[in-house]
């Protein structure tokens, strides 16, 4: 959780994420700094708002389509896409060299933080981007329990993956397009990875 919150923290200052301006969504209108001193506390403050904001809420019926509607597109455009590219990313980390090569020069980073069996490590720190859980899944005939949870732990802690949520912000407004999302992702990687294997060997 820790590391995670440390990725948080950073990502947002470097590139792509510092670089967006600070837009509004049509039709949404910036409210400002609000005055608060006239609450006897912040929970009183953020309590009362919240019940206000509540009460301007549409009625379940009026929400009621608009939640068949989200549901409806996960399940018809978001699903299809997280089977596709998993199933890809599978294919390519089981029966091609892709992520090895992509992996080669972590093996020498792996290597300087300790890991076992580098070679079979690194480009496991890739395959993390078509999905979270593939890391793991193939990574599982690594011997070292160190390696084993700083791979599994680092694919969380990378958090950008295509098959879910890449492609949602790929699909929404956000300007961020695939190669954008890719830096994040390494990004994300490059924070995580030394603090991750730091936390590993604490523990192990």
């Amino acid at each position: 959780i820790g590391v995670g919150f440390l990725c948080a923290l950073i990502t947002p200052k470097l590139p792509p994420l510092n670089s967006l301006k600070d837009e509004f969504c049509p039709g949404v209108e910036p409210q400002g700094l609000r005055d608060f001193s006239n609450y006897d506390s912040l929970w009183s403050a953020a309590t009362t708002e919240a019940m206000a904001r509540a009460g301007r809420a549409p009625s379940f019926a009026e929400l009621l389509p608009r939640i068949g509607r989200g549901v409806a597109e996960v399940w018809l455009s978001l699903i299809p896409v997280v089977m596709g590219l998993g199933t890809a990313a599978l294919i390519l980390a089981e029966y091609t060299p892709l992520f090895d090569w992509l992996g080669f020069p972590l093996i020498a980073v792996l290597n300087l933080f300790g890991l076992a069996e580098a070679p079979a490590a690194a480009p496991l720190m890739f395959v993390g981007f078509t999905d979270m859980f593939l890391p793991a899944l193939v990574g599982g005939s690594i011997e070292s329990e160190l390696t084993r949870f700083v791979v599994a732990t680092v694919s969380v802690c990378q958090l950008i993956y295509m098959s879910e949520v890449g492609a949602l912000i790929v699909k929404s407004k956000i300007p961020l397009g695939f190669f954008h999302i890719g830096g994040i992702f390494l990004i994300r990687t490059a924070i995580a990875l030394p603090c991750v294997a730091l936390i590993g060997h604490w523990i192990f």
